[in-house]
Order: structure tokens, then sequence, then C-alpha cells
């Protein structure tokens, strides 16, 4: 059992370590990219301009236009306002606001299946007597693209206090071929170079001191008392969980 302990806790910390997926967003390293603890780093820039019409929207025909990484200019809505917009709505071409003219935040959220979702915080225009808030995630996609845009109630201006909308983006997707090892593939030749060596060289010595067959496995006697170990770690850690008494030969300390 003192043999037993330790090498179950070993591995399991070994194995909590190589397959460990946590990532979170460390820095920003310029030009609108952002570095991950996984050694990635999420480029917004290469999702361009991307325009949205909302045809459910309470305004028939709302238009977004939305650049992550620079001002909308030109043609695009809210291209000739005074105040530079990233995020602007459009009903007409003389009805544009400004829903994202500062970025505030920027968190990476990490989803079941190894993907990540970016989420963006914008402050706009004013809306009645506070600034708007325009959130945008960002989620795995096959191309870029607007998937929603959706709004609070609006105020009789026509500008709503609270807005969220969903972009897709291929930047986002777990690559489809891995480019080298991943963590858990080094763990696992590791451990079974380091075991088929600790077999060939313990045998060999064995070997070499005259042992044969079955008593030149290294320390056999571990070997065939490995199973009654694990039975008495489950049975151990049991008792410890359910307060119960322990079994298998063990004697309580009065």
């Amino acid at each position: 059992m003192k043999i037993l302990l330790p090498l179950v806790f070993a591995i399991l910390l070994l194995v909590n370590l190589c397959f460990s997926t946590s990532v979170s967003l460390v820095k920003d390293t310029g030009s609108c990219s952002y570095l991950a603890t996984d050694g990635k780093t999420y480029d917004l820039s290469s999702i361009g301009y991307l325009e949205y019409e909302a045809t459910k929207s309470i305004v028939s025909s709302r238009i977004y236009g939305v650049n992550l990484c620079a001002a909308l200019t030109g043609t695009q809505p809210c291209g000739g306002n005074p105040k530079p917009a990233y995020l602007c709505q459009q009903d007409s071409s003389k009805s544009q606001i400004g829903i994202g003219i500062v970025a505030n935040s920027v968190n990476l959220i990490t989803q079941p299946g190894n993907t990540s979702l970016i989420s963006l915080q914008y402050t706009g225009t004013l809306c009645g007597m506070k600034n708007m808030n325009t959130v945008v995630n960002i989620k795995c996609g096959p191309s870029n693209s607007i998937v929603s845009a959706v709004q609070d109630t609006p105020k009789a201006s026509g500008c709503s206090p609270t807005n969220t909308i969903v972009i897709q983006s291929d930047i986002f997707c777990p690559s489809s071929s891995k480019s080298g090892l991943s963590g858990g593939d080094i763990c696992l030749i590791i451990f079974f170079c380091g075991f088929g060596a600790y077999f060939i060289f313990g045998v060999g010595i064995q070997c070499y001191r005259g042992k044969r067959r079955v008593e030149a496995v290294p320390n056999i006697e571990f070997w065939k008392n490995f199973g009654a170990l694990i039975k008495d770690g489950v049975d151990f850690i049991k008792s410890k969980i359910f307060r119960s008494v322990a079994t298998a030969g063990y004697q309580q300390i009065p």
C-alpha cells in the first residue's frame, strides 16, 4: 500500500498535466491579434469587414456593418459619420447609429470539444441617458460571416441599449490535421518507452543473474500482487470516503 498510493497519485497527476486543455488569453500582441496560453495566436484582422441584413429585426431590412479591427469607412454603414465606429446599425442612408465605437474588453471562452469562443464588448453612442453596450461573440464556423444580431427593445429614437452580434470564423475551429505531437501523445510515448525499457533491461539483468522464465520478470513479486494492491487501494479510498472500516487485512488502530 505504501508503494501503491504514491504511484496512483503520480499517474493521475501525469494524466492531468498531459491532457489539460484549459486555455485563456494572455496578452494583446498588437494589430488586433491575441496570444493564448496554448500558444495559438488569434488574428481578428483576418475576419475583415462583414455585413448582415436582419430581415427579422423590428425595423425591416436593418443592416449591420462590422469591422472588428478598423473603423468603418467609405460606403460602409457609418463610414461617413464624424465619430468613427467599428460596429454600425443602419436603417437607411440617413439613420446610421454607431453601436460600437470603443472596444472595452476581450475574453476567450473554452467550450466542450476543445473549441474556443472570443467575446468582445464595445461601447456605442448614447441611447437615451446611457451609452449602448454591444457584445460580439466569435465562434467556430466554415467561413467569416455574421450569424445573428439580437437587440433589446428599442427606444423611441430607434436605438437599443444592449446588442449582441454572433460571428462565425474558421480561426476558432480545432485543426482538422495535427501539425505535430500533442502533450498527450508525448506523455504516452514516454510512458510506453519507459515501461518497455524497464521490462527489457530488467529481464536482461535477471537472466544475467541466472533467473529464467517467470522468475526473470523484474520485481516479479510486486507484479504478482499488483491486482491485490489495486483492490486494497480502492477499499482504502472507499473507507475514507464513506467512513467505513477498511477491509482486506487492515486493522483499525484504536
